[in-house]
């Protein structure tokens, strides 16, 4: 892959993502967020966990490592990512007081 192309995401992502995650999991309120989205500290985490994928796959790129590492980085970015995706479901779906209290 072109180097060009990792560093222009690695730039991209921490241009946006860690930025946007790290306010969101200070809990500064973003006026486009506020009406859709009440669990924005989950989000701040999904945002910081799409920057740790980039992250994870493109510096053993650039760092030109081993077959077995760039399988295992791969591996772990999936992961990330299946979990982000998951924790973005439950943030976008679930209402603040829809769990019910218990007697």
């Amino acid at each position: 892959m072109n180097p060009t192309i990792n560093w222009t995401a690695l730039a991209i992502s921490s241009a946006v993502l860690l930025p946007l995650g790290i306010l969101l999991l200070l809990g500064v309120p973003l006026p486009r967020l506020a009406p859709r989205f009440t669990h924005r500290r989950m989000l701040g985490v999904c945002a910081l966990l799409y920057y740790g994928v980039v992250a994870i796959n493109t510096l053993p790129r650039l760092a030109h490592v081993s077959d077995r590492v760039l399988i295992f980085c791969t591996g772990a970015g999936i992961a990330m990512v299946l979990v982000a995706l998951t924790l973005t479901a439950i943030a976008s779906a679930v209402q603040p007081g829809s769990a019910r209290p218990r007697p």
